[in-house]
């Protein structure tokens, strides 16, 4: 994978940079015995204050994804998250979602200037937020 371009967005008045990547992880042991894929695809947002680039945010999203097509995440076409009772329409490269993910990072306790912050499940971050989201 080639090095990503940082983007730049003001939320709330203060510069940040930030990129999407996509990738796959290694899957953790199946809660069932039997056979499974060995890694899953994931979608990875990461953003940083201008200047402090030691203390980024970073939001994995685990998705169905193809080598072609990537993720419905990537493209803007509706998601069933969660328990499939919300629907999003996400494009993790648009400044829209940059900013929107920025925001939850911060009422999640990032302080930019200070902590590093990782979440390992964008998707229920979303879920957890929907109903705002959607407004």
């Amino acid at each position: 994978m080639g090095k990503k371009k940082l983007r730049k967005i003001i939320v709330d008045g203060a510069p940040y940079l930030w990129a999407v990547s996509s990738g796959h992880i290694q899957q953790p042991e199946p809660p069932v015995p039997g056979p499974r894929l060995s890694y899953l695809y994931s979608d990875q947002f990461v953003a940083f204050a201008e200047g402090y680039r030691r203390s980024r945010v970073r939001i994995r999203f685990i998705t169905w994804g193809s080598f072609y097509g990537g993720s419905g995440l990537r493209h803007g076409t509706p998601q069933l998250l969660g328990d499939d009772s919300v629907s999003l329409e996400v494009n993790l490269h648009t400044p829209r979602w940059a900013a929107i993910l920025i925001r939850l990072a911060l009422k999640q306790g990032w302080r930019p200037q200070s902590t590093a912050l990782t979440l390992e499940n964008g998707t229920a971050l979303l879920v957890e937020h929907a109903a705002a989201l959607i407004e």
